[in-house]
Protein backbone atom coordinates (compact mmCIF):
# COMPACT_ATOMS: atom_id res chain seq x y z
CA UNK A 1 0.00 0.00 0.00
CA UNK A 2 0.95 3.72 -0.60
CA UNK A 3 -0.30 4.50 2.85
CA UNK A 4 -0.03 2.89 6.09
CA UNK A 5 -1.96 3.77 8.86
CA UNK A 6 -1.56 2.08 12.80
CA UNK A 7 -3.31 2.93 15.78
CA UNK A 8 -2.34 2.57 18.93
CA UNK A 9 -3.14 2.97 23.06
CA UNK A 10 -0.30 3.53 25.14
CA UNK A 11 -1.70 1.70 27.70
CA UNK A 12 -4.03 -1.60 27.85
CA UNK A 13 -6.61 -0.49 30.35
CA UNK A 14 -8.27 2.54 31.94
CA UNK A 15 -11.10 3.30 33.89
CA UNK A 16 -14.36 5.15 32.89
CA UNK A 17 -14.34 9.00 33.11
CA UNK A 18 -10.24 8.86 32.29
CA UNK A 19 -8.43 9.53 29.03
CA UNK A 20 -6.80 7.38 26.88
CA UNK A 21 -3.45 8.42 25.28
CA UNK A 22 -3.49 7.04 21.89
CA UNK A 23 -1.48 7.68 18.88
CA UNK A 24 -1.99 7.58 14.95
CA UNK A 25 0.66 6.86 12.65
CA UNK A 26 0.88 7.35 9.13
CA UNK A 27 3.76 6.28 6.22
CA UNK A 28 3.71 7.61 2.89
CA UNK A 29 5.66 5.08 1.05
CA UNK A 30 5.43 6.22 -2.06
CA UNK A 31 8.98 6.55 -4.34
CA UNK A 32 11.35 9.30 -3.19
CA UNK A 33 11.04 11.39 -6.98
CA UNK A 34 6.96 11.14 -6.66
CA UNK A 35 5.35 14.56 -5.17
CA UNK A 36 4.08 15.23 -1.70
CA UNK A 37 0.64 13.76 -0.73
CA UNK A 38 -1.57 15.69 0.88
CA UNK A 39 -4.84 13.86 2.20
CA UNK A 40 -8.40 15.32 2.81
CA UNK A 41 -9.14 13.59 5.66
CA UNK A 42 -8.01 10.40 7.35
CA UNK A 43 -10.61 8.73 9.75
CA UNK A 44 -10.19 5.79 12.63
CA UNK A 45 -13.26 3.69 12.70
CA UNK A 46 -13.98 2.13 16.87
CA UNK A 47 -16.34 -0.71 18.10
CA UNK A 48 -17.90 1.68 20.57
CA UNK A 49 -20.11 4.48 20.71
CA UNK A 50 -17.59 6.39 20.10
CA UNK A 51 -17.84 5.69 16.31
CA UNK A 52 -14.91 7.75 15.03
CA UNK A 53 -11.59 10.16 14.76
CA UNK A 54 -12.17 12.08 11.94
CA UNK A 55 -8.49 14.16 11.27
CA UNK A 56 -9.41 17.15 8.51
CA UNK A 57 -6.15 18.96 6.61
CA UNK A 58 -5.83 22.27 8.11
CA UNK A 59 -2.83 23.88 5.46
CA UNK A 60 -2.25 25.75 8.43
CA UNK A 61 -0.60 23.51 11.08
CA UNK A 62 3.32 22.28 10.81
CA UNK A 63 4.12 19.46 9.45
CA UNK A 64 6.03 18.15 11.99
CA UNK A 65 7.02 14.76 12.65
CA UNK A 66 5.19 14.14 15.89
CA UNK A 67 1.82 16.46 16.24
CA UNK A 68 -0.29 16.38 19.64
CA UNK A 69 -3.68 16.77 18.07
CA UNK A 70 -6.52 19.03 20.25
CA UNK A 71 -9.98 16.46 19.93
CA UNK A 72 -13.69 17.58 20.26
CA UNK A 73 -16.48 15.27 20.87
CA UNK A 74 -19.11 16.01 18.25
CA UNK A 75 -22.54 14.59 18.66
CA UNK A 76 -24.93 13.26 16.20
CA UNK A 77 -28.55 14.22 16.71
CA UNK A 78 -29.89 11.27 14.41
CA UNK A 79 -27.74 8.40 16.96
CA UNK A 80 -27.69 10.35 20.05
CA UNK A 81 -25.36 7.70 21.74
CA UNK A 82 -23.09 7.78 18.86
CA UNK A 83 -20.18 10.24 19.25
CA UNK A 84 -17.65 11.08 16.64
CA UNK A 85 -14.04 12.68 17.97
CA UNK A 86 -12.80 15.68 15.47
CA UNK A 87 -9.71 17.60 15.31
CA UNK A 88 -7.37 18.51 12.32
CA UNK A 89 -3.82 18.28 11.48
CA UNK A 90 -1.60 18.89 8.54
CA UNK A 91 -1.92 15.89 6.60
CA UNK A 92 0.90 16.26 3.88
CA UNK A 93 3.57 13.52 3.60
CA UNK A 94 7.01 13.75 1.83
CA UNK A 95 8.09 10.40 0.06
CA UNK A 96 8.52 7.46 2.50
CA UNK A 97 7.97 10.04 5.78
CA UNK A 98 6.34 8.60 8.76
CA UNK A 99 4.44 11.31 10.96
CA UNK A 100 3.02 10.56 14.52
CA UNK A 101 -0.50 12.27 15.57
CA UNK A 102 -0.56 11.55 19.45
CA UNK A 103 -4.24 12.73 21.17
CA UNK A 104 -5.94 11.44 24.46
CA UNK A 105 -9.54 9.86 24.35
CA UNK A 106 -12.30 10.50 26.57
CA UNK A 107 -12.89 6.96 28.12
CA UNK A 108 -17.50 7.21 29.00
CA UNK A 109 -18.32 3.41 28.84
CA UNK A 110 -17.14 0.39 30.77
CA UNK A 111 -16.47 -1.75 27.89
CA UNK A 112 -13.40 -3.05 25.03
CA UNK A 113 -12.65 -0.39 23.37
CA UNK A 114 -10.94 -0.82 20.00
CA UNK A 115 -10.10 0.36 16.48
CA UNK A 116 -11.18 -1.53 13.99
CA UNK A 117 -10.18 0.28 10.74
CA UNK A 118 -9.20 3.53 9.24
CA UNK A 119 -9.75 5.47 6.06
CA UNK A 120 -8.30 8.08 4.21
CA UNK A 121 -9.59 10.51 1.71
CA UNK A 122 -7.93 12.44 -1.11
CA UNK A 123 -9.32 14.73 -2.91
CA UNK A 124 -7.41 15.81 -6.50
CA UNK A 125 -8.55 18.01 -9.64
CA UNK A 126 -12.42 17.49 -8.76
CA UNK A 127 -12.11 13.67 -7.88
CA UNK A 128 -12.65 12.12 -4.13
CA UNK A 129 -11.26 8.76 -3.51
CA UNK A 130 -11.46 7.03 -0.39
CA UNK A 131 -8.89 4.34 0.62
CA UNK A 132 -10.52 1.92 3.70
CA UNK A 133 -7.79 -0.46 5.86
CA UNK A 134 -10.44 -2.54 6.79
CA UNK A 135 -9.43 -4.99 9.77
CA UNK A 136 -8.04 -4.42 12.98
CA UNK A 137 -5.07 -6.38 11.74
CA UNK A 138 -4.03 -3.83 8.98
CA UNK A 139 -3.94 -0.75 11.82
CA UNK A 140 -2.07 -2.33 14.66
CA UNK A 141 1.60 -1.58 15.41
CA UNK A 142 3.53 -3.10 18.21
CA UNK A 143 5.29 0.18 18.96
CA UNK A 144 4.53 3.75 20.14
CA UNK A 145 6.68 6.17 18.59
CA UNK A 146 8.83 8.85 20.64
CA UNK A 147 10.42 11.70 19.23
CA UNK A 148 13.98 12.17 19.52
CA UNK A 149 15.19 15.10 18.17
CA UNK A 150 14.26 15.37 14.67
CA UNK A 151 13.84 11.95 14.47
CA UNK A 152 11.21 8.75 16.02
CA UNK A 153 12.62 6.33 17.96
CA UNK A 154 10.32 2.95 18.70
CA UNK A 155 9.16 2.11 22.17
CA UNK A 156 7.73 -1.66 22.39
CA UNK A 157 3.96 -1.89 22.84
CA UNK A 158 4.24 -5.05 25.97
CA UNK A 159 0.28 -6.67 24.48
CA UNK A 160 -1.15 -8.33 21.88
CA UNK A 161 -3.81 -6.19 20.76
CA UNK A 162 -2.06 -2.35 20.71
CA UNK A 163 -5.27 -1.13 19.17
CA UNK A 164 -7.66 -2.25 21.76
CA UNK A 165 -8.27 -0.60 25.69
CA UNK A 166 -10.25 -2.12 28.24
CA UNK A 167 -12.46 0.05 29.91
CA UNK A 168 -13.17 -0.57 34.13
CA UNK A 169 -16.12 0.87 35.71
CA UNK A 170 -14.98 3.53 38.08
CA UNK A 171 -13.62 2.09 41.41
CA UNK A 172 -15.69 3.18 44.59
CA UNK A 173 -14.32 6.34 46.82
CA UNK A 174 -12.85 4.57 49.64
CA UNK A 175 -12.93 6.91 52.78
CA UNK A 176 -10.46 6.02 55.72
CA UNK A 177 -10.93 7.24 59.12
CA UNK A 178 -8.54 6.05 62.21
CA UNK A 179 -10.20 6.43 65.31
CA UNK A 180 -8.27 7.02 68.55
Amino acid sequence: AQVTITFSFFSGEGFVGDTAACQVAVKFNGPTHMAELTLAELRVHFSTNVRSLVVNHSENDKKSISTDLKVQEEHDSAHPMAKGLLTSANLTFKPGQLRVFNLTIPLRDPDSFSATGASLVLKTSGITVEHVLSGPLDIRCSHWWLQSQDRLVRKQIPREESNAIQVLPKPPKVQLRIMN
